[in-house]
């Protein structure tokens, strides 16, 4: 049995279109010639007795495609012939009841006014959010989530990203959701701003939904707990790091806050010890003053009378972690600030007030610091101190 004949035309449309002769044997024992292959979409199933009568089909079939585009291509246009193929191809591409009129007018409604490049929309955005007045820390967080984008796509058109480009950076490596959030809202105000600047005609990310959080109630030291951080932290092996557990425990400082506060900004008057948090360090609406507690009062005036003034010393990672494994309890994230925030709360029943020490709104403080703590033990954990 002959390899099946491939026998090539050229339609109407100047496209190249394949046709299969075969030779078979019918259940007789009799041969016949098939003839397959699909034109203008529709799917070709030929039997013939002869070989000589299916390639005569195939003969007629490419006479009536060459008399119809003789026939279309002497239509009166200004069209040139590279026009008329091009334009014809396109409507055997464009869905039922859609003209090609419509399709050129959305196209030139949705392109961008301007084409940027990723790296070029990047500069410009960045440049635009420092001349506004964004915190550093809010743009140490763009540099953050965007670097990887920025890096594998540098040179692509801002216009041509995809949600799916976007989708795996937001989701890669094994993160939380709280930070795959954080990362599309990061991407998702970027995009935003390519938009006002008509360098993309929608967000990618439009459609792409934020993972619903249910949050519980933060966890905290008991007053126990608290107590044997303050006995081991003052160790001489880990004392360094005294100025930031007060600041961050016991007058409920960010992570951010404590690690980048000077000691300048420490007000010693008599008894009162008031910390500045200032623009250069705080979230934009977090400035503020704390006039720390007067166990975090002693403690700040013992750091001072003992030269401890770094409130994030060198090596500040190891030394932390060493100082977690020595205390031999559960350490969870951000539990030094949530316990001052909790034991606050819990001692002052004011959620304005304590916000306010906290830089956070109450509406925030009630749904994550209002958990069932006896005043009497806000009250043990505020006496803490060497």
């Amino acid at each position: 049995m002959k390899k099946p004949q491939r026998i090539s035309t050229t339609d109407r449309n100047n496209k190249i279109v394949c046709f299969t002769l075969k030779k078979a044997k019918n259940t007789s024992g009799t041969t016949h010639y098939r003839v397959t292959g699909t034109l203008h979409k529709e799917h070709l199933d030929k039997k013939f007795k002869h070989r000589w009568e299916a390639e005569r089909f195939i003969d007629t079939l490419q006479k009536q495609e060459d008399a119809a585009r003789s026939k279309q291509n002497n239509i009166n246009t200004t069209l040139t012939q590279k026009q008329v193929n091009d334009a014809t191809a396109a409507f055997d591409k464009i869905p039922k009841k859609v003209s090609l009129s419509q399709i050129v007018d959305f196209y030139i409604h949705h392109k961008p006014d301007e084409e940027k490049s990723v790296s070029e929309a990047y500069e410009h955005y960045l440049s635009e959010k420092k001349r506004v007045g964004l915190s550093k820390n809010t743009i140490r967080e763009i540099n953050t989530v965007m670097k990887p984008f920025v890096k594998e796509y540098s040179y692509y058109l801002t216009s041509s990203i995809q949600e799916a480009d976007l989708s795996k950076l937001i989701q890669k490596g094994k993160v939380s959701d709280q930070t795959q959030n954080n990362r599309q809202r990061v991407y998702k105000k970027f995009f935003n701003y390519c938009f006002t600047q008509d360098w993309v005609s929608q967000n990618p990310l439009r459609r792409y939904g934020m993972i619903k959080i249910d949050h519980d109630t933060v966890k905290v030291f008991t007053p126990k707990e608290a107590r044997t951080v303050i006995e081991t932290v003052a160790h001489k092996d880990h004392e360094a790091l005294l100025p930031y557990i007060t600041l961050m425990m016991f007058c409920g400082l960010r992570n951010s806050e404590a690690s980048k506060l000077s000691w300048d900004k420490i007000h010693f008057d008599g008894d009162t010890v008031n910390v500045y948090i200032d623009a250069k360090i705080a979230k934009t609406p977090s400035r503020r003053c704390i006039t720390a507690q007067n166990n975090a009062a002693r403690l700040l005036k013992y750091c001072k009378d003992n030269n401890l003034t770094e409130t994030y010393p060198k090596n500040f990672r190891k030394r932390f972690d060493r100082l977690k494994a020595a205390t031999e309890i559960e350490w969870s994230n951000n539990i030094l600030r949530h316990s001052f925030g909790t034991y606050r709360y819990a001692l002052t029943d004011s959620a304005d007030a304590t916000s306010k020490e906290m830089g956070n709104s109450p509406a925030i403080l009630k749904k994550y610091y209002n958990r069932p703590v006896a005043k009497s033990d806000a009250e043990k954990f505020f006496e803490l101190e060497i």
